[in-house]
């Protein structure tokens, strides 16, 4: 996977192309989506490029009309049949500042990175840093990722894959890279509605009967994680040192 695709052009992985004052580096600001690719074509793409245009419209940015053309010329470059695609729209600058009006014009890079095995299972705790729901850009997903970078370390250093991220309101909502499935007592499968704070998962739209519903911790009997890498992953939750559940 030698080459990256940067507004339309292909380069080297050694090679410099992002302008310094790019709002993504400088500021966040931009969005991006992360697909599997196999066979040498993206997985759930009109679902991942819906939420493209989602994120692109709550952000005020230009969402172009030929990323699968250029996703499959990437592919095709780097003559890959499975690795992990991720697009990102930022938006151009000249010079610092908050103000978006001036700048219209975007960035697109494309870059593809090789595609690891599942875990068989995933050891979780509950993070501390919370999720905001009250934040738009808890729904998209944004260039702004401090939050879920954190809670991931933590996680990390703590002797975890991985942390269980609750809302303001310590409503379960997310894992740092991924959606929650639940199964009931009653056999229903749960994920937490978006108003909660989480992403529209991509994945959760392959699951038969899934119920968008708050629930408790306690009515779980099962914990997946969802994402589109990896699919469901089962996960083992530690409750020990949790922050307050409702």
């Amino acid at each position: 996977m030698q080459f990256f695709l940067y507004n339309n052009t292909f380069y080297h992985h050694n090679e410099m192309s992002i302008g310094p004052f790019d709002r993504g580096f400088t500021l966040g600001d931009g969005i991006f989506e992360t697909l599997k690719i196999t066979n040498s074509m993206p997985e759930l793409w009109e679902h991942h490029i819906r939420r493209l245009k989602q994120g692109c419209k709550i952000m005020h940015l230009d969402c172009p009309q030929d990323l699968y053309e250029h996703a499959l010329s990437l592919i095709e470059k780097n003559n890959v049949h499975s690795a992990i695609l991720k697009i990102i729209i930022s938006r151009q600058s000249l010079h610092r500042g908050l103000a978006i009006n001036a700048y219209p014009e975007v960035n697109i890079t494309m870059t593809l990175s090789p595609l690891p095995k599942p875990p068989l299972l995933i050891k979780a705790h509950i993070s501390t840093i919370k999720r905001n729901e009250t934040s738009p850009l808890s729904r998209i997903k944004s260039l702004n990722y401090g939050d879920n970078i954190l809670a991931f370390q933590r996680a990390l250093d703590a002797g975890y894959d991985d942390a269980l991220m609750v809302n303001t309101q310590n409503q379960p909502c997310c894992f740092t890279i991924g959606n929650i499935v639940i199964e009931t007592q009653e056999g229903d499968l749960l994920t937490p509605p978006f108003d909660t704070g989480c992403l529209d998962g991509t994945f959760l739209k392959t699951i038969p009967k899934l119920i968008y519903k708050n629930f408790t911790l306690k009515q779980a009997v099962k914990i997946w994680r969802s994402n589109s890498i990896s699919g469901l992953c089962e996960v083992k939750l530690d409750l020990i040192n949790a922050c307050p559940i409702k």
